[in-house]
């Protein structure tokens, strides 16, 4: 789909790109009228103290660093959906590379997700996290010494390691939390994402202000490097 994107967004006006992005909501939207969501019954133990769920949530040591591993997951998406289109246009590439890196990006998040998963279960979740924040950082660093094309490619790769991140953390969260804490514990966690929006683009823009865009790879391999750290002190799961 990102590569039709791209191809449809060289040929047409901005307003029938807009078109044709509502097509996906509005069929959303009537599969849910269809087939409509069951509502868990189960009451969970809620409370309304927004300062007790996010202290609660931080004192648990493997929940603060799961926090982080998300955090650092979204500041690389950033990175692939923000900065790569950037570098593609500033490196004289035709804009449909970055449909070709999009689409690249996300086949090993559809094909690894199952294998992720099964392997966690059997060999903990850690070494997981920890591989998959080297594998970025690898991709990231080596695309200081190449040729865009290679670079592009280096990130197309570097999903492999996101795609054992993406689906884990989510698995992580689940069997590490009580189900009756879910609720609460869950929206706190959720805040990682916005963090990660936030942060990422503001140390990469900034970053990019003084130095170009190898620099700025290099510094993206560096502060995955430290993501991958921190995901070696979170604790594996007792079954």
């Amino acid at each position: 789909f990102d590569i039709q994107l791209s191809t449809i967004c060289s040929k047409f006006p901005i307003s029938t790109i807009f078109l044709l992005g509502s097509i996906f909501p509005l069929v959303a939207l009537l599969l849910v009228f269809i087939y409509p969501l069951k509502e868990d019954k189960l009451k969970p133990n809620r409370h309304n103290n927004v300062i007790e769920n996010i202290t609660s949530f931080f004192k648990d040591r493997d929940l603060r660093s799961l926090y982080f591993i998300s955090v650092g997951l979204i500041v690389w998406w950033s990175i692939i959906y923000t900065f790569a289109p950037l570098f593609i246009i500033s490196s004289g590439l035709s804009t449909s590379f970055i449909g070709y890196l999009l689409f690249a990006a996300t086949i090993p998040l559809i094909v690894l997700e199952i294998p992720a998963g099964k392997l966690a279960d059997r060999n903990g979740f850690r070494k997981y996290f920890f591989f998959g924040f080297l594998i970025i950082a690898l991709a990231a660093g080596l695309s200081y010494f190449f040729n865009p094309i290679i670079t592009l490619v280096l990130f197309a790769l570097a999903s492999v390691g996101a795609a054992f991140l993406e689906p884990l953390r989510e698995t992580y969260f689940l069997e590490k939390v009580r189900k009756e804490e879910v609720a609460h514990k869950y929206a706190v966690y959720r805040t990682s994402i916005e963090t990660g929006q936030i942060f990422g683009p503001l140390i990469f823009s900034t970053i990019l202000l003084y130095s170009g865009f190898k620099y700025l790879f290099l510094s993206v391999a560096v502060l995955m490097l430290v993501f991958a750290f921190v995901a070696l002190q979170i604790r594996e799961i007792k079954k």
